[in-house]
């Protein structure tokens, strides 16, 4: 038989199957018969694709479906003829398109019962052609935009796919497992959904995607959770899910706050928020349904998801308040989930610690993870502990955070209401032991948290007595573990809790004397300085020849340094004779230090008169006397600039002095050095070494010392008691207990002088 009878018998074939009235159909042609009919034909180019397809919506599916035939092998054919037309090259593409969009419409309407009455497969696969319509139509517009007929056509490729996601969501609720195909749909749902946000007349066809993707995902997350095989991966399913909500909200996000002009109108924002809300809701119901390791790339998503949403522009005076209304309350609430997943906190970890390699900022990540710890009641386990610590870290990597005084509030803020919150021995402990490292920064942000909590407590009635006295214990054994006149900076965040709470424990000021030096400077009040005065002046009219009588003048010259309105000018001028051979001795430190300290508090008729009768002083081993030479070489009074030129301020304080104590107009300079935020900008890394011979005495036995200290308080106890009770015995003791002590002074006034 020739080539060209075959042909005609092959078209007369697809001719007769044309003619066939549809209710005949299914009495003189089976499907494969059909398909094979009308492959045939397409391979012999008797008719194009578009008829074949057409002729299948209009009646082959049809009389198939009446008589509740399968046709999954159709439908597979029936895609395939669909991408033969599109990548054919045809001026009626556009009219085609149209015509086989109205046809299957009409076909999936009629039809619906019939196809949830078949079987899942069945309806997966009509689904897939129909999503693969809607989705080769956008593709098309998109490469003819300028094509009328495919503009007119877009109502109607809108249609079809909100009949088909309608289809989708009635099967899926049937469904009693997930399947493969479910995966190759959602992604399916997910690039038609990148054709529907490019416009915003598209809107509610694109939340209608969403939301049958997130039924989806919630129906089979919980047949998926009841068989769950440990070690498993996240399923594409879900995963595809999770990233197409999450990147349209940061998509909704950037619009609002990163762009240098609005792209919706100022008057729509608060709309456009709300769905950005339903988003957020979608995002944090599926993600309270998943307990399988989550991707790394949902992992990232949300990290980026949890960012920073503050605007970045001032086009809406609203937009901030729009924000705290209708996002950042959602956001929280997926911490509040994701927090708590171990693959979450491993991955955050990761970020923070190859922060140096990204761009991106962790700041509100960080803040919102402690806020949401501090919410939970749970007890924090050991991975959020090294979490909280891995953050605060990464907070304060550098000065970025410490000198934004709103990043500062806010995270000094957090951490102490995760404290007060999660009352959490480990977390307390931490702060503490960092408040002490050498990291001036990161030791005062560990103070400023932990007073802060201290005061959230006393705000919130928490603190009981024994508490109070049991921190002030503590935190005086801590100040009393420093050198009398130490200078280290964590000496001043331990008075500033022992000053705390001295005050809340409502206690009185020691006897003032060197062994209560440390409490007493903390926390003297301002008006005691007419008693500490009168006592130096008791002890300072000559030159000290005991090592107690020269600290307790030093320590005496320091408390009244911290009064106001004491004028110690007499004790100046009465004891400069005294004082000038301390300051001379390159040993005397101590004195010479607290001497300057509360000279610089002194009127100018003092300071001028002390200046004129020193001896040149020089050397720069000495910060409150350099600071104190500095002042008066800077200062307006002449008589003091000239008395002090005698006197050189040493090299290594020059620069520091100048930064200190001079106008701010001098700043300008050194602007480009002040803008150095990191860490080696402010550590000290050469450990200091003291010049000279150490005058501090080693401490070994405190027996004596705690002796002494015994016998103090108990003769003022003595004093007080009736003595006429005592015997003749009694007396005899107590006048050979004088003689010992005697006999000690006396020993040591011949063995030791100063």
């Amino acid at each position: 038989m020739s080539d060209d009878t075959q042909a005609e018998m092959i078209s007369m074939s697809y001719s007769e199957l044309e003619c066939i009235d549809q209710e005949d159909i299914i009495m003189l042609v089976d499907v494969e018969s059909a398909l094979k009919i009308c492959q045939e034909c397409l391979e012999n180019n008797t008719n194009s694709s578009f008829d074949v397809l057409s002729l299948w919506f209009n009646k082959l599916l049809r009389a198939y479906m009446d008589e509740a035939i399968c046709c999954f092998n159709a439908v597979k054919e029936m895609c395939e003829w669909f991408q033969m037309m599109k990548s054919a090259e045809s001026s009626d593409t556009g009219n085609n398109l149209k015509t086989l969009l109205a046809e299957a419409l009409r076909f999936v309407t009629d039809y619906k019962d019939h196809l949830l009455s078949r079987d899942e497969r069945m309806v997966h696969g009509t689904v897939f052609l129909m999503f693969a319509m809607v989705q080769g139509f956008f593709d098309e517009r998109e490469k003819s935009a300028s094509s009328s007929i495919l503009k007119t056509s877009v109502p109607i490729a809108i249609d079809l796919h909100l009949s088909v996601l309608s289809l989708l969501k009635e099967i899926t609720a049937l469904s009693t497992k997930p399947h493969l195909r479910i995966t190759t749909l959602v992604q399916q749902m997910s690039e038609i959904s990148a054709f529907l946000s490019d416009r915003i007349t598209h809107l509610q066809a694109f939340i209608k995607t969403s939301e049958t993707m997130t039924f989806i995902s919630l129906h089979y997350l919980k047949f998926y959770n009841e068989n769950l095989i440990e070690g498993e991966q996240m399923p594409e399913w879900l995963k595809e899910t999770v990233l197409h909500i999450c990147d349209t909200i940061l998509n909704h996000l950037e619009t609002i706050c990163k762009g240098d002009a609005l792209s919706i109108p100022i008057e729509k924002i608060e709309e456009f928020l709300r769905v950005t809300r339903k988003y957020l809701l979608m995002l944090h119901e599926i993600l309270s349904g998943v307990v399988t390791p989550i991707d790394e790339a949902v992992l990232q998503a949300l990290i980026e998801l949890l960012g920073e949403t503050k605007p970045l522009h001032n086009l809406g005076k609203d937009i901030p308040l729009l924000l705290s209304t209708y996002v950042t309350p959602y956001v929280m609430n997926v911490i509040e989930i994701v927090y708590s997943l171990d693959d979450f906190q491993k991955y955050l970890i990761s970020c923070l610690l190859d922060s140096d390699q990204s761009e991106q900022e962790y700041l509100s990540v960080c803040v919102g993870f402690i806020s949401v710890v501090s919410k939970d009641a749970a007890e924090i386990n050991e991975i959020t502990f090294q979490t909280v610590k891995s953050i605060f870290e990464y907070l304060f990597k550098d000065a970025s955070n410490f000198v934004h005084c709103e990043n500062y509030e806010r995270i000094v803020e957090s951490f102490s209401s995760l404290m007060y919150l999660g009352e959490n021995d480990y977390i307390f402990d931490y702060f503490c032991i960092r408040m002490f490292e050498k990291d001036m920064i990161m030791s005062q942000a560990c103070a400023d948290i932990l007073m802060l909590y201290f005061r959230l407590r006393e705000m919130n009635k928490s603190w009981n007595q024994d508490e109070i006295e049991n921190a002030l214990s503590f935190w005086n054994k801590c100040n009393n573990s420093y050198a009398m006149f130490s200078r280290q900076p964590s000496q001043c965040h331990v008075q500033r809790f022992l000053k705390y709470f001295h005050r809340i424990a409502k206690k009185e000021i020691p006897a003032v004397d060197t062994r209560n030096y440390r409490y007493i400077s903390t926390v003297a009040p301002s008006q005691m300085g007419n008693k500490l005065l009168k006592r130096l002046e008791n002890c300072s009219p000559d030159l000290p020849t005991q090592p107690e009588v020269y600290y307790e003048m030093a320590g005496l010259l320091e408390l009244l340094a911290l009064q106001n309105n004491t004028d110690c000018s007499q004790w100046f001028l009465q004891s400069f004779q005294m004082a000038k051979e301390l300051l001379i001795n390159d040993r005397c430190i101590v004195f010479s230090e607290s001497f300057f300290k509360l000279l610089a508090r002194e009127d100018t008729s003092t300071q001028l008169v002390i200046l004129r009768g020193l001896p040149p002083l020089t050397g720069d081993a000495k910060w409150n006397q350099q600071k104190f030479l500095y002042t008066c070489k800077a200062g307006d009074d002449a008589q003091l600039k000239a008395f002090s030129t005698r006197h050189s301020v040493g090299c290594s304080f020059q620069s520091i002095l100048e930064v200190m104590l001079q106008k701010p107009s001098v700043y300008s300079a050194r602007d480009a050095f002040c803008q150095d935020l990191r860490k080696t900008s402010y550590i000290r890394e050469i450990k200091h070494e003291c010049s000279g011979p150490i005058l501090k005495r080693k401490r070994t036995d405190d027996s004596a010392k705690k002796i002494v200290h015994d016998m103090f308080e108990k003769s003022f106890h003595l004093r007080q008691c009736n003595l006429s009770t005592l015997e003749a015995t009694d007396w005899n003791n107590l006048k050979e207990t004088v003689a010992y002590l005697t006999s000690i002074l006396s020993e040591k006034s011949k063995t030791q002088s100063f």
